[in-house]
């Protein structure tokens, strides 16, 4: 299991530029920032994990993947043959289109693939992920995908907290100096904290997609403290 933190572990450095904010106003934010951060980041990715096909089932839903609490299915990345072989690798495909689904339902396209041995996934939205051709025999597949905390987690992967708390914290600064008519109201530090956090998770996408090699994107963050 994962190590954790608490997301109000952040709220101090936060207080720094708004003292006068409500530490639970300060806790929301920073939870929507983390889930911002996540969904366009990939960074909080789960270890590859092995789920079954069943025959003649063509529909999964996410809590068939090991999806820890406190958090849900952002995307799939990549759905696998093998565990030890990236190359038997699925193709992401788009099964439904949109207007097809308005007038004759997701199985109905589905069984236009017939039955057999899946080749194709998609994901549906936050909770369904679809599998063509109709599977003939029960499979084991292995996904790799990323996740998000949810709306009322209270907790965070403690290497995310750790490693990406300073853009974190620029990000829910900007989110609450641009409240209307509030104390902590500051338009011209919100923009500030804006380009800071867009740099921060600009990096995080390029490590994500290429780790630490020839990261030549270097952003100096505002030092908030311990």
């Amino acid at each position: 299991m994962a190590v954790t933190k608490k997301i109000e572990t952040l709220v101090p450095k936060v207080r720094r530029e708004a003292p006068n904010c409500p530490k639970f106003i300060i806790i929301d934010e920073l939870r929507n920032t983390l889930i911002d951060f996540c969904v366009n980041t990939d960074i909080y990715m789960q270890e590859v994990t092995p789920f079954v096909v069943a025959p003649n089932v063509n529909e999964y839903q996410a809590n068939d993947l090991d999806i820890p609490a406190g958090a849900e299915l952002n995307h799939i990345i990549d759905i696998f043959r093998s565990s030890s072989d990236s190359s038997l690798r699925i193709s992401q495909k788009s099964l439904i289109p949109l207007e097809a689904k308005a007038q004759i339902g997701s199985q109905s396209i589905f069984m236009s693939y017939g039955r057999g041995r899946v080749k194709y996934y998609t994901q549906r939205d936050q909770e369904n992920i679809l599998v063509a051709p109709t599977p003939e025999a029960t499979e084991t597949f292995y996904a790799l995908y990323s996740l998000k905390p949810t709306i009322t987690s209270t907790t965070i992967p403690a290497i995310i907290a750790n490693e990406y708390k300073e853009i974190i914290v620029h990000g829910a600064l900007y989110r609450l100096q641009m409240m209307k008519d509030s104390p902590w109201t500051d338009l011209q530090a919100a923009e500030l904290n804006k380009r800071m956090y867009d740099k921060g998770e600009a990096l995080a996408v390029r490590k994500t997609k290429y780790g630490n090699v020839g990261a030549t994107l270097t952003v100096k963050f505002q030092e908030f403290g311990i």
